[in-house]
């Protein structure tokens, strides 16, 4: 199930040129009722018919989530490109046996040296999606405004629903106002909570996130919010930040690497994005997942979102119900990202830590 959740968007590429031999399929071997499949055949659209037969099958069982994967493994001489598609998928090693979080008692996390994750919600997730940049124009910066950011939004705010996480989103906000929203979560009491996120996605100079306004906020502030001194009830529990920004002007070179097949370029309408290393306090219990390294800049899809964004969240819904721990999770992005060819650049995230144990995100 989470294979298909995971790759649903890939999936839906590939398949809706011909959807009615899998439809057909599907039917076949019972993975859908014949009521269901008279249902999707009278849809006009070919890609909503491979996306309602996905949603359809990962509302049932593992099994049949499992029967579905088999009969697409079958069909890889019609869906030639399926064949990519699965040796990405079997290139994820399986992640090694263990109890699930839910199932542990709590001296056994502490022995494991693992994050408790049991509170219900887990925490907040914070979420400052600035897109809008008409305030920092007036003030005569260039700032473009940042087209594609509400699919990073959206993506993140669906896993981390899925993850039992608070989410609060807040849009647009000047330098003044991220301040204001950082001191409103550092106030509040959250001693019946494990964990704190924050995503900001903006615009971005080195060691800063920049507000709508054109003001910068020193990303080494955003994070010092949360100390052990100045929000207490976070002490001992983990305080995640995940940064979609620039962090300078630079462009890392893209190196040719030798394949065995060359397909044609795809071509998608790009935009880099516009932080020094003492970004996270002095304090435990940190980590700053950052979207490209000091000095560089980082890109978004203006139609589809930011490159580390959408393989953050992909590999979350991917990995956390193997029981990845983030590290491991950041490191799977990492190669991902790395692995792109963006306007004949490359990108390479860069994860900053001071955790103290192993953090996972329970789905259950």
């Amino acid at each position: 199930m989470e294979i298909l959740r995971a790759y649903k968007t890939k999936l839906t590429e590939l398949l809706y040129v011909d959807p009615v031999p899998i439809l057909q399929l599907a039917q076949s071997k019972k993975i859908i009722t014949d009521r269901e499949y008279n249902k999707m055949k009278c849809i006009s659209d070919s890609e909503k018919q491979v996306i309602e037969l996905l949603d359809k099958i990962m509302g049932k069982s593992s099994n049949v989530c499992q029967d579905f994967l088999k009969i697409l493994k079958d069909v890889q001489d019609t869906y030639p490109q399926l064949v990519e598609l699965f040796s990405e998928i079997e290139e994820i090693p399986s992640a090694p046996p263990s109890l699930s979080i839910e199932a542990r008692p709590e001296t056994l996390d502490e022995e494991h040296g693992v994050y408790q994750m049991r509170s219900r919600p887990r925490g907040y997730c914070v979420i400052i999606n600035n897109k809008d940049f008409g305030k920092a124009r007036l003030n005569f910066k260039t700032q473009k405004d940042r087209k594609g950011t509400d699919f990073d939004a959206e993506y993140l705010t669906k896993v981390f629903k899925w993850l039992h996480f608070e989410v609060v989103q807040y849009n647009d906000q000047t330098a003044e106002e991220i301040h204001s929203t950082m001191e409103r979560y550092r106030k509040q009491d959250h001693s019946s909570r494990d964990c704190f996120v924050c995503c900001i996605l903006s615009h971005g100079s080195k060691g800063a996130i920049e507000g709508t306004d054109g003001c910068s906020v020193p990303i080494r502030e955003i994070t010092s919010y949360f100390t052990g001194l100045k929000c207490p009830t976070l002490i001992k529990k983990p305080k995640v930040f995940f940064i979609q920004a620039c962090q300078g002007t630079k462009t890392q070179k893209s190196v040719r690497v030798q394949a065995d097949w060359e397909g044609h370029e795809t071509e998608a309408e790009l935009e880099p994005e516009d932080a020094d290393p003492n970004t996270i306090p002095n304090d435990s219990d940190f980590l700053l997942g950052m979207a490209t390294l000091e000095d560089y800049v980082s890109f978004r899809n203006v139609f589809k979102g930011s490159f580390y964004i959408q393989a953050l969240c992909k590999n979350l819904e991917l990995l956390c119900p193997r029981n990845y721990d983030i590290l491991s999770i950041l490191t799977t992005v990492n190669r991902e990202v790395s692995e792109e060819n963006m306007m004949r650049a490359k990108q390479m995230p860069e994860p900053r830590y001071t955790l103290t144990k192993k953090l996972l995100f329970p789905t259950s």
